[in-house]
């Protein structure tokens, strides 16, 4: 079962790689990311960690990441 985990960076340096939200579908990683923008103007990025971990078990193993900024996905 993959996991999406979303951090963010702030201007204000208040959001330094602060974890903001766990997701266990990737179609809702998109709109996530867009809302997590339009919550809080001074989010400047946004990373998607995706997490692998084995069914009926604790473990995870990470797979990749994917780094959204604000310009690209709000304009």
């Amino acid at each position: 079962m993959d996991m999406w985990v979303l951090t963010a960076w702030d201007v204000g340096g208040e959001l330094c790689n602060e974890i903001m939200s766990i997701l266990f579908d990737e179609d809702l990683v998109m709109p996530k990311v867009a809302e997590l923008f339009g919550e809080d103007v001074g989010i400047y990025l946004v990373r998607v960690e995706v997490w692998n971990r084995e069914e009926g078990t604790w473990d995870a193993s990470y797979c990749n990441a994917k780094e959204f900024h604000r310009e690209d996905v709000v304009g």
